[in-house]
């Protein structure tokens, strides 16, 4: 006789409760049918408790592994706090652009490449550690599980002001502004990274070196890093040889050495009453930052069990998948050969130069 295979008898046993519910729910005249129905639904029920049915329990050759494996449309992330749901977002979207459809637009958009820093935003991962990432170069899509905070999830005047802000203010640090919220992500990240792991502060080397993704063209960077530096190393600038130092400043009108007279404006603005009260002041300011952008618990589940995704836009016929197995990925080439890989993705930034249809076209 014919012999099955546990798997093709439960397969068998499934498809023959589903094919009488649907011959119960349409002919209804039909003696009995409801209740031959009602046992195969209890037979199916018995069946999933004895498997324990769940996408774990299902072996890869399982006839129903498919349906289990079925990638999410939906992406998942918390902005600022709180939790967002978005269903087949476009492929294409950055996420500048997406948040600055959002009316948060304190995220800007200068070089587009990456290059300028005017668009970062904090984003946490499973690790729980703060970055700087650039949204101009970051997919929406790419943003599934991630904890993501803008300037405006830091301060504002009615919430009131980080002291980061105050730090860049106080310093004379802004004057067009178009680069400042990006200063203050920046910063904010590195004070928030310095908590999670656990540093008891920050050196002006540190400072300095983590923030040469930023760029300004009005202020200049003396005055936006003597801010932060003051407000928040340890060492202030000791051991960094100041340009003052090998050239001093000179008064334009009269050629005249300045004397220094905006050094002392500053310290006379300094945030700090003391040298203990200043350190106090910015390990507290590590610790906010890191409150402020912690995920919610959803996210933060979400991104510790990272699910497969595949989202589509029908008007411009791309799409984006995220397999969460080598296997996975190998499969979804050999059908998709002329995918791209997304990773770092700074070849999109200047991409756009040499593709008619844009950064994203193959």
């Amino acid at each position: 006789g014919l012999q099955l295979t546990r798997g093709a008898h439960e397969f068998l046993l499934v498809s023959a409760g589903l094919g009488l519910g649907w011959l119960a729910a349409v002919c209804q005249d039909i003696p009995h049918a409801r209740s031959v129905a009602v046992f195969a639904a209890a037979v199916l029920a018995a069946l999933l408790a004895r498997q324990r049915w769940s996408r774990r329990a299902i072996a890869p050759s399982h006839p129903l592994a498919r349906l289990a494996d079925a990638p999410s449309r939906e992406l998942v992330f918390s902005l600022n706090g709180r939790e967002r749901r978005l269903v087949d977002p476009p492929p294409s979207l950055t996420l500048a652009e997406w948040l600055r459809s959002e009316g948060l637009t304190g995220t800007k958009i200068g070089c587009a490449e990456g290059g300028c820093g005017a668009c970062t935003v904090i984003a946490v991962g499973p690790d729980g550690h703060p970055r700087a990432i650039n949204a101009c170069l970051r997919l929406l899509c790419g943003c599934d599980g991630l904890a993501l905070t803008t300037v405006e999830g830091l301060g504002s005047q009615g919430a009131g002001y980080s002291q980061v802000m105050k730090a860049i203010a106080e310093g004379q640090g802004s004057q067009c502004g178009f680069c400042t919220p990006g200063w203050v992500t920046a910063m904010s990240a590195l004070l928030g990274g310095a908590a999670a792991r656990g540093a008891a502060h920050l050196t002006a080397k540190e400072i300095e070196e983590s923030l040469d993704g930023n760029l300004c063209r009005c202020t200049g960077y003396r005055p936006i890093l003597q801010a932060f530096k003051r407000a928040f190393a340890h060492d202030d600038s000791a051991g960094i040889t100041d340009l003052e130092t090998c050239a001093p400043c000179h008064d334009v009108a009269t050629g005249k050495p300045c004397g220094r007279r905006c050094d002392a404006a500053l310290q006379a603005s300094s945030l700090s009453n003391g040298e203990a009260d200043r350190r106090a002041a910015a390990r507290r300011e590590c610790d906010r930052a890191l409150r402020l952008v912690s995920p919610t618990a959803a996210v933060a589940a979400r991104a510790r069990a990272p699910v497969s995704l595949r989202y589509e836009d029908e008007g411009s016929g791309l799409s984006y998948s995220r397999p969460t197995s080598l296997e996975g990925l190998v499969e979804l080439l050999r059908r998709e050969p002329a995918a791209l890989l997304h990773c770092g993705n700074t070849g999109m930034g200047v991409g756009k130069y040499y593709t008619p249809r844009g950064p994203t076209a193959g």
